[in-house]
């Protein structure tokens, strides 16, 4: 017993010693005998042992399952300014980089304008307070301006007015001024005239422009300040809308010999007045709408242009409008107004040859007149023929 006591404790310190080399040697985390270490088990799992570290340009290599963080990269800063931070999302994480770029897209100036359509140009706004609409109409020009209030004005007044305006040429033929030379329908006549004539309020009045070289009515405009004008004459009144009638009295109102069936007193022309101040081309084609309109129009051109031309008919015109007389012309008197230009042409001949030879003799006899005395009697102004040559001026 006492040779076998040491020999049991000399074995408790040999196996005490084998397993303190065993521990050292499993600490170390060396590959079994006979394998090398690769990376895939370099620290293998639950060893505890850290992993060599990568290569400079090696990437980091994330762990299994875990979401890799990516850092911007120092360019990424400057491009937003000298040690700017990344935006920080809601968990502190920086923003990811753009796809392809790995740099953040830099965030717009505050004052950046808008983006422009590909191949389009913004228009420029314009300043607060300038108003943007602009109107292409203007007043026919140079122009004399007459006005007639047809319920407070002497009708005589006004023609006495207008007929001034239109004898202003200073030639005459038996005390029958002549106009100015005539320049042609598509051409601005010398001067226009421009009448404003107001019903019973202000409101409701119209302005005509009339030629001083053949008292034509061109157009007028309406309280709006819109104008309209005949077709034929459009252009010679910027801006200015067509009429959906022409300009001659069978457009109007079916000829020339139904101005004797208008009433020319100061009711019916402030009707018209009241009428045309309001005038609104209708969206679509309206008869009744136009017929008013064809009268309204022939009704002043007879109180305004032809009372303008004839003795007679200004008579009839005055006597109803300021003495309740009359008010309708008579049928002879209309058929002075499709004779005027040949019966001016033929006392502007009489006067230079002393002969009276009116061209149309059969038309112009039956407006009764029938001499040069007759037709001094007649006009009230003359109509001078487009490159008429007086006797003098052919010398």
């Amino acid at each position: 017993m006492a040779l076998h006591r040491p020999t049991k404790l000399m074995v408790c310190l040999l196996a005490t010693t084998a397993l303190l080399l065993a521990g050292g040697a499993a600490g170390k985390g060396g590959p079994p005998a006979g394998r090398q270490a690769s990376p895939e088990h370099a620290g293998g799992h639950g060893t505890g042992a850290l992993p060599p570290l990568p290569p400079a340009a090696a990437p980091l290599r994330r762990a299994r399952g875990a979401v890799a963080l990516v850092l911007p990269e120092a360019h990424d800063q400057e491009s937003q300014g000298a040690g700017a931070r990344p935006p920080q999302t809601p968990g502190g994480a920086p923003l990811p980089r753009s796809r392809g770029t790995g740099a953040l897209p830099p965030l717009p100036p505050a004052a950046a304008p808008l983006r422009r359509a590909r191949g389009g140009v913004l228009p420029p706004l314009p300043p607060a307070g300038v108003e943007t609409i602009t109107t292409l109409q203007s007043d026919p020009s140079p122009a004399m301006k007459l006005t007639y209030q047809v319920t407070k004005t002497k009708n005589m007044k006004f023609q006495q007015s207008l007929y001034r305006m239109l004898a202003s040429s200073g030639r005459e033929v038996e005390n029958v001024p002549e106009l100015a030379p005539q320049t042609g329908d598509k051409k601005q006549p010398p001067l226009w005239i421009l009448i404003t004539i107001e019903g019973k309020t202000p409101k409701e009045a119209v302005v005509l422009a009339v030629r001083t070289d053949n008292v034509y009515i061109v157009g007028f405009k309406n309280a709006a300040g819109v104008w309209y004008a005949f077709p034929k004459y459009k252009d010679l009144i910027k801006g200015s809308t067509p009429l959906p009638k022409a300009q001659d009295y069978g457009s109007l109102v079916g000829g020339h010999e139904k101005l004797k069936d208008l009433d020319s007193d100061s009711d019916a022309v402030a009707q018209d007045v009241r009428f045309l101040s309001t005038f609104t081309p209708p969206p679509r084609p309206n008869p009744t709408y136009e017929a008013t309109l064809g009268t309204s129009l022939a009704r002043l051109c007879l109180v305004v242009a032809e009372a303008a031309r004839f003795n007679t008919i200004n008579a009839t015109v005055v006597a109803a409008m300021d003495e309740k007389g009359p008010s309708r012309i008579t049928l002879q008197q209309t058929k002075l107004i499709v004779v005027w230009g040949v019966t001016s042409k033929a006392l502007l001949d009489w006067k230079k040859e002393q002969v009276w030879q009116p061209e149309r003799k059969a038309d112009v006899e039956k407006a009764g007149i029938h001499g040069a005395q007759d037709a001094v009697s007649a006009l009230k102004v003359i109509l001078m023929p487009i490159g008429y040559k007086r006797e003098a001026e052919e010398d």
